[in-house]
């Protein structure tokens, strides 16, 4: 059986991670200086709004390949279970500035412990840049279109420990190119879970339905979500982030 995770846009999780992930290139905007968003994921909805994370990582051309995380989000703790080499799907909706940005989905899929320090990876920091698989971004101001992130994991099986957590750090990548605008690594994200309606396996899709992760095969167990701790670092302060 398939489990399906989907995206709180306003409650951090209980536990944190103690840190982002040193893959990615960009984990701070370049225009308000503040960190990418840490915020829960379950198997439940939530109800919360949907929520455009927009997230300038350049303020300025930068044509190599890099990454921009835009959110992690972290699950509830898990039972002491094997994760098997799943099929990975993410549906999410975005944007990007300038077409030459050449940005379609980054991501990187990995287990922290109780005290929120990084374990066994998932997946290692994946991205389909530049091959029209998935499409690269639609170049919009405000509106968000469908993109699919489809691929089997290798890193299994994983053991994971009483506690763990699965992390998801979300965002986008590519290499841009010279052209009209600011090319860099900067996109739009939208997350939430109030809609009726999940979104479907398609790369046109504007409407706002719920978008999701899921693991393909197994049955992940979640335990109950703990009491938030003390903040173990800066909180993020919470607003639609523009470029």
């Amino acid at each position: 059986m398939a489990t399906k995770l989907y995206f709180n846009s306003q409650e951090a999780p209980s536990l944190k991670p103690t840190a982002f992930s040193g893959d990615w290139t960009h984990t701070t905007d370049a225009s308000s200086g503040l960190s990418s968003f840490v915020r829960r994921m379950s198997t439940t909805k939530a109800g919360t709004p949907m929520v455009d994370l927009g997230v300038q990582g350049d303020g300025a051309d930068h044509l190599v390949l890099g990454h921009t995380l835009c959110v992690q989000l972290v699950s509830a703790p898990l039972a002491a279970q094997t994760i098997t080499n799943n099929r990975i799907k993410i549906q999410a909706r975005y944007r990007h500035p300038n077409s030459a940005s050449n940005e379609t989905i980054s991501m990187k899929l990995f287990l922290i412990d109780g005290n929120g320090v990084a374990g066994s990876t998932l997946m290692a920091l994946t991205n389909v840049a530049n091959t029209g698989v998935p499409p690269e971004f639609v170049v919009a101001p405000t509106t968000h279109t469908n993109r699919s992130f489809n691929v089997v994991m290798t890193a299994g099986p994983v053991s994971a420990s009483l506690n763990d957590r699965i992390v998801l750090e979300l965002g986008c990548g590519g290499t841009p190119i010279a052209g009209a605008g600011t090319n860099g690594h900067n996109c739009g994200l939208i997350i939430g879970d109030d809609s009726g309606t999940d979104l479907p396996e398609d790369e046109t899709t504007t409407a706002a339905n719920n978008p999701w992760l899921q693991f393909g095969t197994d049955t992940i167990t979640f335990l109950s979500e703990l009491a938030p701790p003390p903040l173990m670092h800066r909180p993020h302060r919470f607003f639609n982030r523009r470029f």
